[in-house]
């Protein structure tokens, strides 16, 4: 009786224990199979890569260069003659018209030379008033052999002499005379007087002036800027402005004579002012390897001043251009700047090469590729990525391509 009831309690024991080993050991069998399944299959899938084309931008591309402002003309007036300053009569910031009077200069020693020219222009004519009698009667009397033939030579000679003494007495007075227009100084196209670097009573020479240049805030004892004394007055025609750009060399061949430019300027509220570019250098500066061009723009309301610093949007259709790859696809080695290449297989694998190129121009955000790529090549977009040289990946497209335009998605299965 006592055994069977000793192997009825060994018996439970013994079910207690296979149910509770059942219970504890067989999840534990299951979640490590779980697991041995996971781990096989992360290890027999393969690597996901963004990839997007290297395309050659259609946009028209827009440049921003800096410039500065010039005078469509602009000129330093000096003086033709020597002599004191009677009166002036245009300041700084005048409008003046083409020809308009400037300063009056007074000029007594060439008044002098004047009259003094006068009187040897009489003196000379009258000589030759005597030298053409003295010739006409020994013509009468050569005609009668009462004077030798040498004698008659002799004085067609001085009468001669003397009518070239007229021709130079008479030239010499036209020159002086016309000197002595010049004691006007006169504007010699129409705009604005940008200087003035005289005073009442200053001496002029055909230098320029001996006194301290006065400038805007300046005065002939304290000049605003430290200016040798040289032209009487400048003046700048500023209906017109012209701006000199250097345009890189990537845009050499888009920049061409009519292309419109819009001038900006920061201290207007960057307010735009719309230009043409009216001429180029027509060669490039190996130094700066960049082209010179002029852009010329309307100043109708005077609002735009010689000096300023402005900057110029030109928007241009580029010629042969590069290769775009966004800056993330560029990888930097020992060996050189690469990109990951990838070959498009089946179920969008793709299989990966690893491409040296050569990189143009950095925009930040995306590159310009001039050599190792071909046109619409497939790049990985994170360069950094550890991928070996063929290597076989999955491959999605990148929601942004290589020239910054916005696309749909799209990943391809298979494992």
């Amino acid at each position: 009786m006592a055994n069977g009831r000793v192997r009825g309690i060994a018996i439970v024991f013994a079910i207690v224990l296979v149910a509770l080993f059942l219970v504890g050991i067989l999840p534990r069998l299951k979640v490590q199979r779980q697991l041995a399944s996971q781990v096989k299959t992360a290890t027999a899938a393969l690597s996901i890569v963004a990839v997007t084309k290297a395309q050659r931008p259609t946009a028209p591309n827009t440049v921003l260069l800096p410039g500065t402002m010039e005078a469509l003309h602009e000129a330093a007036i000096y003086a033709r003659v020597s002599g004191y300053v009677r009166r002036w009569y245009a300041d700084i910031g005048a409008p003046v018209r083409a020809g308009a009077i400037l300063a009056d200069i007074d000029v007594p020693e060439l008044q002098q030379s004047v009259l003094q020219a006068r009187a040897q222009l009489a003196q000379m004519q009258s000589a030759l008033v005597l030298a053409r009698a003295n010739l006409e009667r020994w013509r009468l009397l050569a005609a009668d052999s009462a004077v030798t033939v040498q004698e008659l030579q002799m004085m067609q000679q001085a009468y001669d002499a003397a009518e070239a003494s007229v021709r130079a007495a008479e030239a010499n007075l036209r020159g002086l005379i016309s000197t002595l227009q010049y004691t006007q100084v006169r504007a010699p196209f129409n705009g604005i007087v940008t200087a003035r670097n005289v005073e009442y009573g200053a001496l002029i020479t055909a230098a320029g002036a001996s006194s301290a240049p006065l400038t805007a805030g300046g005065s002939q004892f304290t000049p605003a800027t430290n200016v040798a004394a040289a032209s009487l007055f400048r003046v700048a025609q500023t209906d017109t402005m012209r701006v000199y750009i250097t345009v890189p060399q990537p845009y050499v061949a888009s920049i061409r004579p009519g292309l419109s430019a819009d001038l900006i300027v920061a201290n207007l509220g960057n307010q735009s002012f719309r230009g043409t570019i009216v001429r180029t250098a027509g060669a490039v500066d190996p130094n700066t390897r960049t082209l010179l061009a002029e852009v010329d723009v309307p100043n109708p309301g005077r609002v735009l001043l010689p000096g300023m610093y402005t900057q110029l949007s030109i928007t241009v259709q580029r010629v042969d251009a590069p290769l775009v790859i966004p800056s993330t696809a560029l990888v930097n080695r020992a060996s050189g700047p690469q990109v990951i290449e990838l070959t498009p297989g089946a179920n969008g694998r793709a299989t990966v090469h690893l491409r040296s190129v050569q990189v143009a121009r950095d925009y930040g955000s995306t590159l310009e590729i001039v050599s190792g790529l071909t046109d619409g090549a497939l790049v990985a977009t994170i360069g950094s990525q550890i991928l070996a040289d063929g290597q076989t990946v999955r491959i999605v497209t990148s929601t942004t391509n290589s020239t910054g335009v916005k696309a749909v998605a799209s990943a391809k299965g298979g494992t």
